[in-house]
């Protein structure tokens, strides 16, 4: 995306690489990837992405061609294989259960949380793809109202809830 955005406007963006530096318990069997990094990764109380440094306090590059590496704290997961880092923040989790999408939405598909006072055009808070046999997903989300579109890649149907 910063190559692309470089050719468009001839301004040199700095990026950050955030695929490299990742860890996750669903990867805990693989020896590959326990690594001296991940260790120390375990070692240090980390809860929020950091910038890695070298030992001379240099932005740590990598092979990727990104200015930057981004390390990621480990994901736990919590209930219903939810990532704990969707969490962080104040978030709660809301269940949208079958009978709502059944009055909402679609079959199946994909559900997008905005706040209301934000509108459609920002970034959603969280999303979820669901299938047509889930009785129940939950969404991470902060207090407030928000507006709920749901898109079965066809059309899209729009809810509001409450979060209290």
């Amino acid at each position: 995306m910063g190559g692309f955005f470089k050719e468009k406007t001839g301004i040199d963006p700095f990026t950050m690489d955030c695929s490299v530096m990742t860890f996750s318990e669903q990867y805990e069997s693989m020896d590959s990837l326990r690594t001296a990094f991940f260790d120390r990764i375990d070692a240090m109380p980390i809860r929020e992405s950091i910038i890695c440094y070298d030992t001379a306090k240099r932005i740590y590059p990598n092979n990727s061609g990104m200015d930057a590496t981004c390390c990621l704290p480990r994901t736990r997961f919590i209930e219903e294989n939810i990532p704990d880092w969707k969490l962080y923040n104040g978030k709660v989790l809301y269940t949208i259960d079958r009978r709502f999408i059944k009055k909402n939405g679609f079959p199946e598909g994909c559900v997008s949380a905005f706040l209301k006072s934000e509108g459609e055009q920002c970034v959603p808070i969280d999303q979820y793809m669901y299938g047509k046999d889930e009785k129940e997903f939950k969404l991470a989300l902060y207090m407030g109202e928000y507006l709920l579109r749901f898109d079965d890649g066809k059309e899209y149907k729009y809810a509001t809830i409450n979060v209290e």
